[in-house]
């Protein structure tokens, strides 16, 4: 995984004539029935002068800002929320049953409400502030209970797992939707069965576009792989490796490619940074060397530090940690020259994914642009109407904190002997979406549910201690964190 150092900042100047002027930026969410507040952050910044013939002269960069930021990715504008009154469940009856503070920005808090068919549900509510705590994946290849996701997660990362959930739909060794992790291409795109139409049970389908949820820093998005496409277009459209290139250190344009540490490619673009991999670079191919830079963000960039042409086959690796290299085969012709600024992200036909360093796919639109979604109740794979099945679904605030919400029902599989009366029953699609918009959230969507739903906690602050199952797979319903279904992929609330 590739660490994000901070930040360096460059002081343009130690005395100027006038102080930066301090701000009071609120957070209060007016919409949502959360009662705890959402702290303000005050920033002051003063500086002083006493040379008034002093000038502020800003520094030339070579890379545009989206190279070094370290959150580069595209977020939507979100509006205030109009208060909202459900209609598939009683708002009266909804109560937080309780509240704690897992960690650094992560609140976890529990709720029961009564669905109009009387039926009583147990909410477990994860908010994470990604200004404070983050939210990250890990999968493996052939599937693995939530717990051991966390336990492998933590042996390969600096980071402490606070809280982890399952993911995205699998089916075989593989997630459903497209998968992306640490800004590498796991999977490029939805299951594609040659069938578009949400009707056809072949299809594996949703009535809504296939969504996926993304972290890029601080931000988060829920959104299609390609925006205002046909189901079937969004289907069929692939992520792929981009390489942004400057030549003047503000303006820069994308080049696609489809290739990233690849062993040999005939045609098309390859990327190599790999210190394992020895590439073939055929006959006269364009080679790019490029130096990575000092200065850190999500992104891998440098700057072009020399270029030549390859003019025989010849077996090629990279053997310094401080270079990557570009390698345009010779049907490819693409404008890049020395001292241009480099970049690397992944991203599909159009930019609003670029800078995204984890994507899990979800399934069916829950709400969008802060309404529920128009296809929510036509939605009929996976039990979409049933309304006595477990769920996991994440959803964002207008403010950009992050919901993740898991909902257990153990009456989901009828041969369990240990279900008890108090056991909360499950939900349907309609019904999940409305109290995840009585929450408060803007968009939301609906990942994988059934038995594949848990939700494991750390019993200490920020990570610390030992895990606990907080919502049991209906699988087993045992607490035990080993005691669940193996999943493809999860979702990681980490310290930062």
């Amino acid at each position: 995984m590739k660490k994000c150092k901070p930040f360096i900042l460059t002081i343009c100047l130690l005395f100027s004539l006038t102080g930066c002027d301090s701000g009071n930026i609120s957070n209060d969410d007016t919409s949502s029935i959360f009662t705890s507040q959402s702290d303000s952050l005050d920033v002051t910044s003063e500086t002083t002068s006493t040379n008034s013939e002093t000038t502020s002269i800003d520094p030339i960069s070579p890379y545009p800002s989206f190279f070094t930021s370290e959150a580069p990715g595209y977020q939507k504008t979100m509006n205030d929320l109009a208060e909202y009154t459900p209609t598939l469940l009683d708002k009266n009856s909804l109560i937080q049953e309780s509240s704690s503070a897992l960690g650094d920005g992560v609140d976890y808090y529990k709720y029961h409400f009564n669905l109009n068919n009387s039926h009583k549900v147990i909410a477990n509510v994860l908010k994470i502030d990604l200004e404070k705590a983050s939210i990250d994946t890990n999968y493996s290849t052939g599937r693995a209970c939530v717990s051991d996701s966390i336990t492998d997660y933590e042996a390969h990362n600096e980071s402490k797992v606070i809280a982890g959930a399952n993911a995205d739909f699998f089916g075989g060794s593989s997630s459903v939707n497209a998968y992306i992790k640490d800004q590498k291409i796991i999977k490029s795109g939805h299951n594609d069965n040659g069938s578009y139409d949400y009707t056809d049970p072949a299809a594996d389908i949703p009535c809504s576009m296939p969504l996926l949820f993304g972290i890029s820093g601080t931000k988060a998005q829920i959104a299609p792989i390609v925006k205002k496409q046909s189901v079937e277009d969004t289907i069929k459209a692939k992520f792929t490796y981009k390489i942004l290139c400057s030549h003047d250190g503000k303006d820069y344009f994308s080049i696609p490619t489809i290739s990233k540490d690849a062993v040999r490619l005939r045609s098309g673009i390859n990327i190599l940074e790999s210190l394992d991999t020895a590439t073939t670079i055929m006959e006269n191919s364009m080679v790019y060397k490029i130096r990575k830079a000092d200065d850190s963000g999500i992104l891998l960039h440098g700057i072009i530090e020399d270029s030549y042409r390859q003019e025989s086959e010849i077996k090629f690796q990279n053997t310094d940690a401080n270079y990557f290299y570009i390698i345009a085969n010779v049907d490819n012709k693409i404008s890049l020259a020395k001292d241009d600024a480099i970049a690397i992200t992944i991203g599909s036909t159009d930019s609003h994914w670029d800078g995204y360093t984890s994507i899990m796919g979800g399934r069916q639109a829950l709400i969008e642009d802060g309404k529920i979604s128009s296809t929510v109740t036509s939605e009929n794979s996976n039990g979409a109407q049933v309304s006595n099945i477990p769920r996991t679904c994440v959803g964002i605030m207008p403010d950009g904190k992050v919901l993740l919400t898991t909902i257990e029902a153990l009456r989901y599989n009828s041969k369990l002997t240990n279900v008890v009366p108090s056991d909360s029953y499950g939900v349907n699609l309609p019904e999940l979406a409305q109290f995840m918009r009585l929450l408060g959230c803007y968009d939301a969507v609906n990942f994988d549910g059934g038995g594949s739903t848990q939700l494991v906690l750390k019993d200490k602050y920020n990570g610390e201690g030992n895990q606990l199952l907080a919502v049991r797979s209906s699988d087993y319903g045992l607490y035990n964190p080993q005691s669940c279904r193996h999943v493809y992929n999860t979702i990681l609330v980490t310290t930062k």
